[in-house]
């Protein structure tokens, strides 16, 4: 029976070429995400002029529906809020938390013995838990795995290239 698709490499050169096809690929990759990058960047750069002009004109509308609901808070007793077809408006409850020295609040906590109002994040650290592996200390929980793996890097040179060309 003969193969009639076999797409092994055999040689070092068959290797350099399909190489030089990955590369030129990713070259193109790198030349259309450029393209798209800065039409995005112009099309978000226009999106940004445009609505800056909404928001010049919106403020002072926002402006003064505060400064009405401020001055006439009896309106807005029960219900809270008065609702429209265009949305509602009114007063609302707000409960906002401002920590002005986070050292010493957790100092306190800790005192109090409150250890449910801080959250603790442990993790460990790969860097050290790899040092004990390779000293060969028995670690818990976890291997080192080593070994060669397959490397592909196209010439960054060439990617960058291709990007600044039209």
């Amino acid at each position: 029976m003969k193969r009639i698709d076999d797409q092994r490499i055999a040689t070092a050169e068959e290797a350099d070429q399909v190489m030089a096809q990955i590369n030129t690929r990713e070259a193109r990759k790198a030349k259309i995400t450029a393209v798209a990058e800065s039409k995005i960047a112009t099309i978000k750069s226009q999106l940004v002029k445009d609505l800056a002009r909404y928001d010049e004109d919106l403020q002072p509308l926002y402006e003064r529906m505060k400064t009405f609901i401020n001055a006439n808070p009896g309106l807005f007793q029960r219900p809270k809020k008065r609702k429209t077809p265009a949305g509602e408006y009114g007063l609302q409850a707000a409960t906002e938390l401002i920590i002005s020295n986070e050292e010493d609040l957790i100092a306190w906590l800790k005192k109090e013995e409150l250890t449910d109002c801080i959250k603790v994040t442990e993790a460990p650290i790969k860097k050290e838990v790899t040092k004990l592996l390779k000293n060969k200390q028995q670690v818990p929980g976890c291997t080192l795995k080593t070994g060669d793996t397959a490397v592909i890097k196209p010439d960054p040179d060439t990617i960058r290239y291709a990007k600044e060309i039209d």
